[in-house]
């Protein structure tokens, strides 16, 4: 649960943080809003600005290199609508930059909102920028998410000299063959890349969507062992999805997620570097590590890969989540540990919001779950009814089991019947699709519905779908207050 975004969005139920609200995003889908003679929409200058204040996030441009075979562009169903932005003038940057919070993670190259993002080292004075920003927030670190295929000698070398710089490499394939099939001709890498990156020290991570049916088991697990001999931070392997618009060659294989869950935990017990599929398959709470990060104070402490936390300094955890965030907070926190049969206690040696070097799937925070049934209680609702994806829907179970004292809400799965095709997460769900889910209920629990709660991830901050229509839409609909968490 290192901070981070991936290069591909994806949407998911929950997220790390609130410039990760969009982490969990599902991967392959990059929103472009069109208008009827078929051109981009161009993002309004305040969404640009509200995206660097909300999210810490640069939108410098929509360009991109590569012609990714799992770009979805060409999936999206009519109505989508979400921006393109040219490439941004220095002065605008500049003042794009006063939105920033110099203590969080500055990100370029990633998307929180429905800005489509591009290749950051297209625009032409990305260096210049960099150096501006590091001025700037000079004790600020900016995360780079990019394609590599621009990446030379001499902009490692720069970045690395700018200091708490941190690159995410969409790598997605190491060989030649691999990339070209996934990425197109225009995006070829330079072989030496991984080595250049671990010779000049800049931390980096890794990624890359699966798709074993095009390039084959093989390729992916080379192209994870080359970034694991690199010293790769991370690698995220990205479960590919289509929309009902896709071509056949790019229908997710049946199965493929659990054949992908098998594949990842059985090679994290033959790399060192932390191995993460996103989203996660995950039904329970239970908060183990997935990976830790070479010579981070986890490696140091003795963590390892398996053991699931227990209590950190006497206080039991709720989630992964809840064990995350509570490690990050402190500094040296003690931890108890169970690692197969035995009870283990360690002591982190770390500084209080220093990063642990511990990586772990996203679950549910204690406090999402909390608001939730906060909400059940200030609206009186008796039965209420939780509409959730089907992606999260086994984990909010979960988690409302192991928290709910009082009234506990009727949880169902709602399909992405907009998206269609393997999608199945809340950030990609519609007004539509809610209501949808509404007419399949039975009479009865239609008449005892008292509440609807809907998950954010769905809606901008003005209550809208990604089709433009508001959430009180439902309400309209079923005539039941309703309410987004």
């Amino acid at each position: 649960m290192e901070k981070s975004y991936p290069h591909l969005i994806m949407l998911f139920v929950g997220n790390v943080q609130k410039h990760q609200s969009r982490r969990y995003s599902f991967v392959i889908l990059r929103y472009f809003a069109r208008r009827k003679d078929g051109l981009k929409l161009e993002a309004p200058k305040h969404l640009l600005l509200q995206t660097a204040q909300e999210d810490n996030i640069l939108a410098i441009t929509s360009k991109c290199n590569a012609s990714c075979i799992f770009c979805s562009h060409r999936q999206n169903p009519d109505g989508v609508q979400a921006y393109s932005v040219t490439e941004q003038n220095m002065e605008s940057l500049r003042e794009a930059a006063e939105y920033l919070d110099p203590f969080r993670k500055i990100i370029i190259g990633e998307s929180a909102t429905r800005i489509c993002e591009g290749e950051p080292f297209l625009y032409p004075d990305l260096l210049e920028y960099l150096e501006y920003l590091r001025n700037k927030f000079p004790k600020t670190p900016i995360q780079i998410t990019t394609n590599g295929k621009l990446l030379t000698k001499d902009k490692i070398q720069h970045l690395e000299q700018l200091g708490l710089m941190e690159l995410y490499l969409s790598i997605n394939s190491i060989t030649p063959k691999g990339r070209e099939r996934l990425m197109g001709k225009s995006c070829s890498l330079d072989s030496d890349i991984l080595e250049n990156l671990a010779a000049a020290g800049l931390p980096y991570h890794g990624s890359l969507v699966a798709m074993p049916w095009l390039v084959g088991w093989e390729d992916i697990e080379q192209t994870i062992r080359s970034l694991d001999r690199w010293n790769a931070k991370t690698v995220r392997i990205f479960l590919p999805g289509y929309s009902k618009y896709a071509p056949r060659e790019l229908q997710v294989p049946s199965g493929l997620w659990e054949e992908l869950t098998d594949f990842v935990l059985d090679l994290r017990k033959q790399v060192s570097v932390p191995l993460t599929l996103e989203p996660p398959l995950l039904k329970d709470l239970v908060p183990e590590i997935a990976g830790i990060i070479k010579f981070s104070p986890g490696a140091q402490a003795g963590l390892q890969e398996g053991d699931i936390i227990c209590r950190v300094n006497e206080s039991p955890v709720f989630s992964r989540v809840d064990a995350f965030r509570k490690i990050a907070a402190l500094e040296s926190p003690q931890l108890e540990i169970q690692r197969g049969n035995e009870i283990k206690f360690l002591r982190l040696p770390k500084a209080a919001d220093e990063t642990s070097g511990i990586v772990m799937d996203y679950d549910l925070s204690v406090e999402e779950v909390q608001d939730i049934l906060k909400q059940i209680n200030i609206n009186r609702a008796h039965y209420p009814l939780l509409m959730a994806s089907q992606a999260g829907f086994q984990v909010l179970k979960a988690a409302l089991k192991k928290l709910c004292t009082e009234v506990a809400p009727e949880i169902i799965p709602v399909k992405n019947n907009f998206f269609g095709g393997s999608i199945f997460v809340a950030g990609l769900l519609t007004v539509d699709d809610f209501k949808k889910q509404w007419q399949c209920l039975p009479k009865e629990k239609k008449d005892i519905c008292d509440l609807i709660l809907l998950p954010s991830k769905a809606f901008d901050n003005q209550g809208r779908d990604l089709t433009g229509e508001y959430f009180g839409a439902l309400e309209d609909f079923t005539a039941i207050p309703t309410i987004v968490i």
